[in-house]
């Protein structure tokens, strides 16, 4: 499946990739390796009050998925701990993930709503749905007016430019046009069809944040079933509660019993598709080997 809006996206990475890569070298980082395809987010984006970046507890470092034979692994090095911060100004009392969300359209978000899949991983965040899981025909809406966080992500991205800081969201721009400015951020309502297993020790994944110099407090993750969400080209996108910060990546399940290192990734494809030139092509995810 082609995003419609990949030209677009595209082109705001290529104009991006030099500015990000200027404050955050690591930022630049798309990369196939270990069998896991990383996505490495601005290390300088991330806001609490007036604290940004290495010391704030909503710094997202970088996201990573792996795809099997017959599971999907997510990673994610953050500063943020599963369960949230406690904050006595949310409606709960506390600020935590927001549900990761699958979109295969190749729409934007505004036309994907109501076709994402969605992954509910953190139990006590604000979605509308009883339990953790994967779930479709996934409607998503944004809670981070009531998590006291941004309710667009221009305004998240001037936040963070008045830090000093410069506003990402890894594989994409937070100003990119398939975003339209929402910050869409748990399910509102879908179908659960499966179950999700937390992952308590990567050693035996070769997941490896530290290449690209991710050095969050906290690294975790899940899995789930493979046949949970269809083959083929993907957007995924995850924000904290409060859009203080967030991430995106983009990829694509082929269905092959392991070995998707080599696979080239789906942008490359739409690249061409678009008729786009090498100075773009360059910055697609690279592969790259282990030692």
């Amino acid at each position: 499946m082609k995003f419609n809006k990949f030209a677009t996206i595209l082109g705001t990475v290529a104009a991006t990739a030099t500015v990000i890569g200027m404050t955050a070298p690591q930022a630049n980082a798309g990369t196939l390796t270990g069998g896991w395809n990383y996505a490495i987010d601005s290390f300088n984006d991330g806001t609490t009050g007036n604290t940004i970046g290495q010391n704030s507890a909503f710094e997202f470092y970088g996201i990573a998925i792996k795809e099997e034979a017959d599971k999907i692994y997510v990673a994610l090095n953050t500063n943020l701990a599963l369960g949230g911060k406690a904050y006595s100004n949310a409606g709960n009392g506390l600020v935590g993930y927001g549900d990761l969300l699958f979109n295969f359209t190749g729409n934007n978000v505004t036309n994907a709503n109501g076709s994402f899949f969605g992954i509910r991983f953190d139990d006590k965040n604000d979605a509308s749905v009883g339990s953790t899981g994967v779930y479709s025909g996934v409607t998503a809406k944004s809670v981070a007016s009531s998590n006291v966080g941004y309710s667009t992500l221009s305004s998240y991205a001037s936040a963070v430019s008045g830090l000093g800081g410069s506003a990402s969201m890894a594989d994409l721009s937070q100003s990119d046009a398939y975003f339209n400015d929402q910050t869409l951020n748990v399910i509102q309502s879908g179908t659960k069809v499966g179950d999700i297993e937390y992952i308590n020790d990567f050693s035996q994944l070769n997941l490896d944040f530290g290449q690209f110099g991710a050095t969050g407090s906290q690294t975790l993750g899940f899995s789930f079933d493979k046949a949970l969400l269809p083959n083929g080209d993907y957007l995924a996108q995850l924000l904290a509660e409060c859009a203080n910060d967030g991430m995106a990546i983009s990829g694509k399940f082929t269905g092959n019993s392991g070995g998707s290192e080599d696979v080239p990734e789906p942008i490359t494809g739409l690249i061409a598709a678009a008729g786009l030139g090498g100075a773009v092509l360059r910055k697609t995810k690279k592969s790259k080997k282990n030692a």
